[in-house]
């Protein structure tokens, strides 16, 4: 599938482009957004940026997060990943907390959606 760099600011996406193909490549992820305060434009000098990262199913949580902390440790930039399992947004996707992040997310890969 295919990145959708356009989603990212402008600014991120020399940094970043080299990285989420690592990211794809690896992870195989069914779904790639950005979040939070990057996707909101509210970002500050010290904001981190938040992907969320759908897939690893099956996958225990520990390994899940080693094998997307390896996948992003070339980046430049302060990247915060959270993993969820395609199994776990389709119970819990309309919690307060995923209808937030539902809410800002933009889409990173093509074909990306929430369950």
């Amino acid at each position: 599938m295919a990145l959708l760099l356009e989603n990212l600011p402008p600014e991120l996406r020399p940094a970043l482009a080299s990285v989420l193909q690592t990211v794809v490549d690896r992870l195989q992820p069914q779904g790639l957004w950005l979040f939070g305060s990057w996707a909101r434009g509210t970002q500050s000098a010290h904001s981190d940026i938040d992907l969320l990262i759908e897939g690893l199913e099956g996958v225990p949580v520990l390994q899940a997060y080693d094998q997307a902390l390896s996948a992003i440790a070339d980046s430049p930039l302060p990247l915060q990943p959270l993993l969820a399992a395609p199994s776990l947004l389709a119970r819990h996707g309309d919690s307060p907390f995923w209808r937030s992040v539902k809410a800002e997310a933009k889409p990173l890969l093509a074909g990306s959606r929430f369950p």
